[in-house]
């Protein structure tokens, strides 16, 4: 077990990206375009408009004759709220901004109204003419519950010229009522035109579309000219891929409809299941990404966490991008844009069909100290230790985290037992102003476990002190409980780190067998039925407040036990048996679901029959 342990422990750390100073409703301020989709399993609608934000909290929404007033908060993360821009009665909107501010999504979904799905898209509105010449790419998606239901969803390519004609436009869909739902591939050309407020119509194969075009000319939204429920998102590509991929921290918003009797968690047997989520992941410049989420469970209505993942992604020669894995169990195909900060895409595929899916990637804001300031913790910096899922994903006491940033200790400094010290070299760091135990320190990163005090405390505050001086305070998510798996790899995809009963590590060349006791280690499991004192490590077994299940391959596994990992804080074992119904399989799917939260399914174990 120590070996394991020490191979958690090497892989605890991250570096801090710095751009901008921390954000405020003054970094909302101005004109945008704005498209609002609502759907529901019996009516559903779209409505574009416009959004002016005065910076200091209040703004004014217009949509046809609709005018309305309305307030807005914005978080030092680049989240926030808004008050229902049509209507409100509703649940206030959760905000995401976009890098420079310049994109916006919100959705009611952290309301948890489970039978109210929403999307609100955002783009800075200009008062020039948008310069719109160039190889654009996105998404349309469509849901109407009819009579006769209709649902499609779908990428597009198109080549804007220079005299209001689009050329070269491919289009990639699937529709419901076609084909049962495979897809199909449409080439055409058509014809636009934009006005100098960046608002005009787009006519092709595909219908008459409304857009509004961002005061940059890179994005553009829109909906269907007449009346049908669809949302439309592009942003400009490049000629070719663009350099370095998908890198910093990206927000994640989804909406979307599941078919009758998909094989997907927000689906349900015997009906159509419509689903939002709002989610982030973390780019590197590497072909995957992982990250974190919240959504909606369709058959239940219940508001979950989940530990996310995005890719392998391929990004081909027109920066179209194929993903082998886009969310919701089935990969998926995009376009990224020029800059490599948009990345809309949707799910389908040969053999993926059940989902019919909008999902836009926007490059999150990242910060950096303000002047003179010497100690600097990251507003989005903290993440869970095993999955490298980072705030907002919500964080259960026990747990090991990593706040990132800048100046955090004047050595790397590493704890060499329990119970772990609430000092090392020169840094400190606290949470809700109670000391932390400390695993490992570095100029770019502290280590630590999330004291168990923190339990139900709604929200958790940081703050560091090196050498005498703190650091900027910032919040993060509380939650009784946020699993993720420690994988072989460090950043929570991939083969999970478990050992056999010799305590050997299962391995490809040494898989588990059906049948087999195993042992696997995870992290953010939450309370335990004894309690632990701070600092310390528990003694011996003792098993989690919330029960545990593991799926592995999709079938149920028996949990022998489920609880602190002996002597090491902040880390947890679950010891199963593995199915004696597995099959052999290089990679097999392992999956943790505890109360409302679960990982996702990119974390696997190796299994030989």
């Amino acid at each position: 077990m120590r070996h394991q342990f020490s191979m958690i422990a090497i892989l605890l750390a991250g570096s801090a990206a710095a751009q901008i100073p921390q954000l405020n409703e003054a970094s909302l301020s101005g004109r945008f375009h704005f498209v609002y989709g609502v759907y529901q399993r019996s009516q559903a609608q779209t409505t574009m408009g416009t959004l002016n934000f005065d910076g200091q909290g209040h703004y004014t929404a217009a949509a046809g004759s609709l005018t309305l007033q309305g307030s807005y908060r914005v978080d030092s993360d680049g989240t926030g709220s808004m008050t229902n821009p049509l209507d409100p009665l509703q649940p206030p909107l959760s905000l995401r901004l976009s890098a420079a501010s310049t994109i916006i999504g919100g959705s009611t979904l952290e309301q948890s109204v489970a039978y109210r799905h929403d999307l609100l898209l955002g783009v800075s509105a200009g008062t020039q003419p948008p310069l719109i010449k160039g190889a654009w790419g996105g998404i349309t998606f469509l849901y109407s519950p009819g009579p006769p239901l209709l649902a499609r969803a779908g990428r597009f390519r198109l080549v804007f010229d220079a005299n209001g004609n689009a050329n070269s436009t491919s289009w990639t869909y699937h529709q419901s009522d076609l084909d049962g739902g495979a897809p199909h591939d449409l080439t055409s050309s058509g014809t636009y035109s934009v006005d100098a407020s960046g608002v005009g119509t787009y006519v092709s194969a595909q219908g008459k579309k409304r857009i509004a075009v961002s005061a940059d000319g890179n994005t553009y939204i829109g909906v269907d000219d007449a009346g049908a429920p669809e949302m439309i998102f592009a942003t400009r590509m490049s000629d070719g891929p663009p350099a370095g991929g998908l890198q910093g921290r990206y927000w994640w918003l989804q909406i979307g409809a599941v078919t009758p009797g998909a094989a997907n968690l927000r689906g349900s047997d015997y009906s159509w299941a419509i689903g939002n989520a709002l989610q982030g992941f973390e780019g590197r410049g590497l072909a995957r990404a992982n990250g974190w989420g919240q959504f909606i469970d369709g058959p239940t209505g219940r508001l979950l966490d989940l530990a996310a993942m995005l890719g392998p992604f391929t990004v081909n020669a027109d920066s179209t991008v194929d993903l082998a894995f886009a969310g919701l169990a089935s990969p998926g195909i995009g376009a990224l844009s020029a800059s490599g900060s948009v990345l809309p895409f949707t799910n389908l595929g040969p053999a993926a069909t059940a989902n019919y899916v909008l999902s836009i990637a926007v490059q999150a804001p990242s910060f950096q100290p303000a002047p003179a300031q010497t100690v600097f913790l990251d507003p989005n910096g903290p993440m869970q230790a095993a999955t490298a899922s980072a705030h907002p994903f919500p964080f259960a006491p026990g747990s090991l985290v990593v706040v990132r940033g800048a100046g955090l200790a004047t050595s790397t400094q590493t704890a060499t037992g329990v119970p772990l010290p609430t000092g090392l070299g020169a840094t400190s760091l606290t949470a809700n102003g109670q000391p932390v135990g400390l695993l490992r320190v570095a100029s770019d990163a502290i280590t630590f476990v999330m004291p168990w005090a923190t339990a139900g405390a709604g929200r958790i505050r940081l703050k560091a002190t090196v050498a005498g001086t703190n650091s900027n305070e910032i919040a993060v998510r509380a939650t009784p409980a946020s699993p993720g798996f420690f994988s072989m790899t460090g950043d929570g995809l991939g083969t999970v780190v478990g050992i056999h009963a010799d305590g050997s590590l299962i391995t490809a060349d040494s898989p588990a067998a059906p049948g087999e006791v195993v042992t696997l280690y995870a992290s953010g499991l939450g309370a335990l039925t004894t309690s632990v004192a701070e600092y310390a490590a528990a003694a011996g077994a003792n098993v989690t407040s919330v029960p545990v299940q593991v799926d592995v391959a999709g079938v149920q596994a028996e949990v022998r036990y489920a609880g602190a990992a002996p002597n090491f804080p902040g880390v947890y074992q679950i010891n199963i048996v593995i199915p004696p119904s597995a099959g052999t399989s290089a990679g097999a799917n392992v999956r943790i679901f505890e109360g409302y939260a679960q990982t996702h399914p990119k974390v696997t174990i190796p299994i030989r029959r």
